[in-house]
């Protein structure tokens, strides 16, 4: 009786928890070095006894529970990543000050470091795999993401740039996207992106349409302006995923709005030539100055040949690299961890893929873009040991063990948004 009444009153715990989670990395660059800067390690904690608590005093036991194959072949990823830590020699393959990465690496060893960006968010979506999320949950929380990105996106403007260049929201613009993070807080706002785009689907009322898609359009302005050209080719492909002829009103809506207001802001506010450089064309997008093809074949030069097949250790590289998250565990533990650590992912995303076929509802799109975040940004980037990113990889993960497991043979098929 007494877990009957625990669990009648904890039905929706789930979602308040991962909802203040969001709100916490939300503002990650406001509380990162304050007393606040734990949340995650908190966050860790509180869920590995919510999965004590589901497992033991409900299910009678972890061994007794059928777990999913993808699941365990994800949870090999740390222990293996424990492995190569006990053969690391500590030489970093960059000139670099890994302390750059997260001021915790003042008082903390780097492969502990690494190996804790592995395993911070794993109690999350071993809890979800548990559990079973309600589309209803899966839209208050597609409803927290999308709102508290606005949020954010002030707060990081109004504490970054604006604060250090002393100049409005108006003039940020004239920057060309300078003092704004776009390979790493911007990707993560191109989530809330996608979330507006799924409540522009699943919403009736035209009232509502309208405002989600003139914040869905501002959101999508911003990430213009920070020159993320990842993130922009991110929201294209999200955009053309949703783009439905059923739709139609709802995308004239949105394609107004967006017209709207680009013509107002090219007439209204000076804009850098470093936008006509970076979206000048298809070239462009990939080859400019930061030479990204450049930047990835260095960090392979960097490899002795026995190296490509073991690695050079686990804090070989930390702060900086290749701007690539796959050379970048390449570097680390070599070609046959690295396929293994992203095995689990790709097979979420063809999984994903084949229910989307099966039936091309908006969230079976959604949950598809969710995988497809980390494997995408995974190319520019470092999405999975991101500060903002990780939680959105681990998040879409979490729910797709939620909705598509077979510990409960739940499909995703069968819902109705």
């Amino acid at each position: 009786m007494l877990v009957k009444s625990v669990n009648n009153k904890c039905k929706n715990l789930h979602v308040y928890l991962i909802g203040i989670l969001y709100i916490l990395n939300a503002f990650h660059h406001e509380i990162y070095n304050g007393y606040l800067m734990y949340y995650r390690e908190l966050f860790f904690f509180i869920f590995t006894l919510l999965i004590y608590f589901k497992l033991i005093v409900q299910r009678h036991g972890f061994i007794n529970y059928k777990w999913n194959k993808d699941l365990l072949l994800l949870l090999l990823f740390p222990i293996s990543l424990l492995i190569f830590s006990f053969f690391d020699n500590g030489i970093s393959l960059y000139d670099d000050e890994i302390t750059g990465a997260s001021i915790s690496l003042n008082f903390v060893d780097a492969k502990l470091y690494i190996i804790r960006n592995s395993i911070i968010y794993l109690p999350l979506v071993i809890y979800l795999s548990i559990i079973r999320l309600s589309s209803v949950d899966i839209l208050v929380l597609i409803i927290l993401i999308f709102l508290v990105s606005p949020l954010s996106i002030i707060s990081f403007l109004s504490s970054g740039v604006m604060t250090k260049e002393g100049i409005g929201f108006a003039e940020i613009p004239s920057l060309g996207g300078q003092g704004i993070a776009y390979n790493s807080y911007v990707p993560y706002v191109s989530y809330s992106f996608l979330a507006g785009l799924y409540l522009i689907n699943v919403l009736r009322e035209r009232i509502f349409i309208v405002i989600v898609a003139i914040l869905t359009v501002l959101i999508f302005t911003f990430i213009l302006i920070s020159t993320s050209r990842q993130s922009v080719i991110f929201c294209l492909i999200c955009f053309l995923f949703f783009l439905r002829p059923k739709d139609i009103f709802k995308y004239i809506i949105f394609i107004l709005i967006c017209s709207s207001v680009l013509l107002y802001s090219f007439n209204k506010i000076e804009f850098s030539e470093v936008y006509f450089d970076k979206y000048g064309g298809l070239a462009s997008l990939y080859g400019d100055q930061t030479d990204r093809t450049g930047i990835a074949m260095d960090g392979f030069s960097r490899l002795k040949e026995y190296e490509f097949i073991f690695g050079a250790g686990l804090s070989s590289v930390v702060n900086s690299g290749p701007h690539n998250d796959y050379i970048r565990w390449i570097q680390r533990i070599g070609i046959p961890m690295t396929v293994i650590s992203f095995l689990p992912i790709l097979k979420m995303l063809f999984k994903a893929l084949k229910n989307l076929l099966s039936k091309n509802s908006s969230l079976n799109i959604f949950i598809f873009l969710s995988i497809f975040f980390t494997i995408y940004n995974s190319f520019f980037g470092y999405p999975r040991e991101d500060a903002n990113q990780a939680l959105v990889c681990y998040l879409g993960i979490g729910i797709w063990f939620s909705t598509y497991s077979n510990n409960h043979k739940y499909f995703v098929t069968n819902q109705s948004c």
